[in-house]
């Protein structure tokens, strides 16, 4: 592989992580409005 081919593949993976990175956060998000709307319903219940 040629430098060329290796920088080019560095910057697809380099994307990739940016992408799962983003994933990460929006499932973090939904994680977290997931909690409070338990919580809420939990305190109603109790």
């Amino acid at each position: 592989m040629s430098t060329t081919d290796l920088q080019e593949a560095l910057k697809e993976k380099e994307k990739e992580i940016l992408r799962l990175q983003a994933d990460n956060t929006y499932l973090y998000q939904t994680v977290c409005t997931l909690n409070q709307t338990l919580n809420r319903m939990n305190d109603k219940f109790i």
